[in-house]
């Protein structure tokens, strides 16, 4: 089936370097999609179905879309954006494709886009970052060398909008391992996830840090008669920090079975830099968990103001090198020099990406070191694995009627309960109601 989809797409004369939107749910079709635009040899862009529909033409807009792809339950949705579009844009429903014996014949390279994933802008404005293939092959090896993808049956939380998914789907497949979808896994409970798990013979799970939180908090308080989760070997985990007591409670409740692997990594650095696996944290000495090591490919700095390294136990901004880091910032090409720069610890015409992200190497229980994530070197948050700039919002709330300025940041009333709250001064008479 994504043999047809890609036949299509040639037919439709696309190919290498070229764009195609996935209007992306949580189904098998979607996943489909995917697979059928990189063996046309094109880029995916995949589409959050929960946008607003300025938004998603505008995506479509800058990134210069050569056609959409959809599942058949958002095909009244697909038609209408379609419609709204100053141009014509070819739609297909991915279930009513031709199937074929094998994909079209393309001369793909490692420096080709693979996918393009837009995340949030400091400008108001969404930035498009494109991964090449070579990037997206380096962390399929390296997550297939680090953890133990073989007979696994994933259950995959990320949904394929955030780069995180890239992490889950290629390396699952890669191996013949199983994907289990769920249409709204964000939403599950702890005893509901327990019940899925157990239905579906979940072996690994890939959640937001602040999910996994959620469930182990209600898993830790609920009364049990057997084992948690009996069949859980892997829970991945990231975007936001972790105590380390919450990690040796989840431990003692799955009878330290289960690896918890915390990963770290922006989207142009392809999904995940570092990593650390874990099982009940006794070799961890910080207060949270660290972020790890490199993956195989991939080079960390600690770098000061002037670009020079820090000293070990001293704070640095992390920066990136090696086969990771992304080509740049989709018709940005002044932003992209500005993050992606040169890298002078290695040969050649190599970068590194400034993650702005503070960081220092400190010491862990095996004697070696690892980097523990200190904070931001600027406004850009993470609210439940997801990357935020405060002065998107700020600009979006500024550019309504009525208000004059906005402020936006990221409260911790308790532990654990982080939510982002605005601020505006707004005219005498403003609904306040109609800001939301």
């Amino acid at each position: 089936q994504a043999n047809g989809i890609a036949a299509w797409l040639h037919a439709q004369g696309i190919g290498r370097e070229a764009v195609v939107a996935v209007l992306a749910d949580r189904s098998a079709d979607a996943v489909l999609a995917v697979l059928g635009t990189l063996a046309a040899g094109a880029a995916y862009l995949p589409l959050d179905l929960g946008s607003p529909d300025e938004r998603l033409a505008f995506l479509l807009a800058d990134s210069g879309a050569r056609a959409l792809l959809v599942p058949p339950a958002l095909s009244a949705r697909a038609e209408a954006l379609v419609a709204a579009l100053p141009q014509a844009l070819p739609l297909a429903r991915v279930a009513e494709l031709a199937h074929a014996d094998a994909p079209p014949v393309v001369a793909s390279t490692a420096s080709d886009a693979a996918y393009l994933i837009y995340t949030s802008g400091s400008t108001g404005t969404p930035k498009g970052v494109v991964v090449e293939h070579a990037g997206a092959v380096n962390l399929v090896r390296g997550f297939l060398a680090r953890h133990r993808f073989e007979g696994q049956r994933l259950l995959m939380i990320p949904p394929l909008i955030f780069d995180a998914s890239v992490g889950d789907v290629f390396p699952v497949l890669a191996c013949g391992s199983a994907l289990v979808l769920h249409p709204a896994p964000t939403e599950l409970g702890s005893v509901e996830l327990e019940r899925f798990c157990r239905d579906f013979g979940v072996t690994a799970i890939d959640a937001p840090a602040a999910l996994w939180r959620r469930w182990s908090e209600g898993w830790a308080l609920a009364p049990r008669s057997g084992p948690l989760l009996p069949s859980l070997q892997l829970m991945m985990i990231g975007g936001e920090s972790v105590p380390v007591e919450q990690v040796r409670r989840f431990a003692s409740i799955t009878d330290g079975r289960v690896v918890l692997c915390n990963h770290y990594g922006p989207t142009e650095a392809s999904v995940c830099a570092t990593l650390l696996p874990t099982t009940h944290a006794a070799e961890v000495i910080a207060a949270d968990l660290p972020i790890g090591r490199p993956l195989p490919g991939v080079r960390v700095h600690l770098l000061d103001a002037h670009g020079e390294p820090v000293p070990r136990g001293v704070a640095g901004e992390l920066c990136i090198g090696g086969i990771g880091v992304a080509r740049g910032y989709l018709g940005a090409p002044e932003l992209t020099a500005d993050r992606f720069v040169a890298d002078p610890f290695a040969d050649g015409d190599a970068r590194l990406y400034r993650t702005g992200d503070l960081a220092r190497w400190t010491m862990h229980g095996d004697g070696a070191p690892v980097l523990q994530f200190i904070g931001r070197r600027d406004h850009q948050v993470k609210l439940r694995g997801v990357r935020i700039e405060l002065g998107e919002i700020d600009n979006a709330l500024a550019s309504l009627p009525g208000v004059r300025a906005a402020a936006t940041l990221l409260r911790e009333d308790r532990p654990g309960d982080r939510r982002l709250v605005a601020y505006v001064v707004a005219d005498d008479g403003i609904d306040a109601a109609g800001l939301e």
